[in-house]
């Protein structure tokens, strides 16, 4: 059970670091309000329920959107609008023009783009032409354009050692008992976030937490129960807990803003302990 709780707090770092550097970058412009983007990042989140799925696929079309000024000079609703009547060999040249950009590009770590991003902003892209009315299929893109394999990073457990260093580290007990609630229950991090009073009930043995189906990413429920080091931490916060406070953990009634705020405060303990480290694959 200590091995399985060190592998998740493992994947928990990678995952909100991977996020906070995500949302750390400098946007130069902004992705221009048309009814398809909107419509297109409306439809991604309905389905979902989650609001990374939006935001992984408005960061996709930024991407591209940013690509479209440097290369034509015009941005994506332009060139969507003038690819409409156009062959969809042309397109699949356009897209390759994109390809070609994202592998002269560096992230902000100076390792090159990885291919699995590459994979998942053609899919985004591929799905939004579509909801464009331009029929473009997977396999038009898979012979077109050539993207090489998913780079495999061998990762291996924590030693409960450093598990404990890194929980003592981050700055918060809040986002300590978050991280500890994670680890002990393998909750995602927004099913943990948006968690509210009413979810736990003290009253059985062990202490349980139902997490709403309207927050989970499969949109059904389920049952977690937790630890007594972390039902003791969670009374704690509880206790101390603002009357106007929606959620339990963080101030802020937009469990995005959590989550970046808890995100940053992970990626600040990791960096003290000279345990950041991006990884080959990015």
């Amino acid at each position: 059970q200590l091995s399985a709780c060190c592998v998740c707090v493992l994947l928990i770092c990678h995952f909100i670091v991977e996020m906070a550097e995500n949302n750390s970058l400098e946007q130069t412009h902004k992705l221009i309000n048309c009814k398809e983007i909107d419509n297109f990042l409306g439809d991604a989140y309905s389905l979902s329920n989650s609001p990374k799925t939006r935001q992984l696929y408005k960061q996709a079309l930024y991407s591209f959107d940013r690509f479209c000024l440097i290369t034509y000079g015009r941005n994506l609703h332009e060139l969507v609008e003038e690819l409409k009547q156009k062959p969809v060999e042309e397109v699949l040249d356009r897209l390759l023009d994109y390809k070609r950009y994202l592998d002269s590009k560096e992230t902000r770590s100076g390792v090159g783009i990885a291919n699995s991003t590459k994979r998942v902003q053609f899919s985004v892209l591929k799905n939004f032409f579509r909801s464009c009315g331009i029929k473009i299929h997977h396999e038009d893109i898979r012979d077109h354009i050539k993207i090489g394999r998913k780079m495999r990073v061998q990762k291996f457990a924590l030693d409960p050692q450093t598990v404990t260093r890194i929980i003592n580290t981050i700055n918060k007990f809040e986002y300590k008992a978050l991280t500890i609630l994670l680890a002990s229950t393998g909750m995602r991090v927004m099913e943990a976030i948006t968690l509210q009073l009413c979810d736990f009930d003290f009253g059985s043995y062990p202490v349980c937490v139902k997490i709403r189906p309207t927050e989970t990413k499969t949109n059904e429920g389920r049952t977690v129960y937790l630890t007594t080091e972390c039902a003791g931490m969670i009374e704690q916060l509880i206790v101390s807990k603002g009357e106007t406070q929606k959620y339990l953990f963080g101030k802020s009634s937009r469990p995005q803003d959590i989550y970046r705020i808890y995100a940053i405060s992970v990626r600040d303990a990791l960096k003290k302990l000279n345990i950041y480290k991006v990884l080959d694959n990015g």
